[in-house]
């Protein structure tokens, strides 16, 4: 799979970062994004925080959730914000 520039350039970071003993979290935009940094960093990757566009918009209040995605076929753990008081989204929170 092709990555843009910039993000070859986070996850040979992100590489380098685990070959040293850190513990990996990926910030994606797009699922490609969340494929691609499963695939390059794989065990080094303690979990995902997926910020779709929309996420983007939301206001910063001081009330904002960190919520746990439905997890299908993947080991690494999935987030996403919430604003929360927006109505919820069929989300499972932990």
């Amino acid at each position: 799979m092709r990555v843009n520039t910039g993000l070859e350039l986070e996850l040979r970071r992100m590489e380098w970062f685990a070959s040293l003993g850190f513990n990996n979290l990926f910030a994606a935009v797009t699922d490609s994004e969340v494929t691609v940094a499963e695939r390059r960093l794989g065990s080094h990757l303690k979990g995902i925080v997926h910020l779709p566009e929309g996420a983007l918009e939301l206001r910063i209040r001081d009330e904002m959730e960190l919520v746990r995605l439905d997890q299908q076929g993947s080991s690494t753990p999935k987030f996403s914000l919430l604003d929360a008081t927006a109505s919820k989204q069929p989300i499972r929170k932990t």
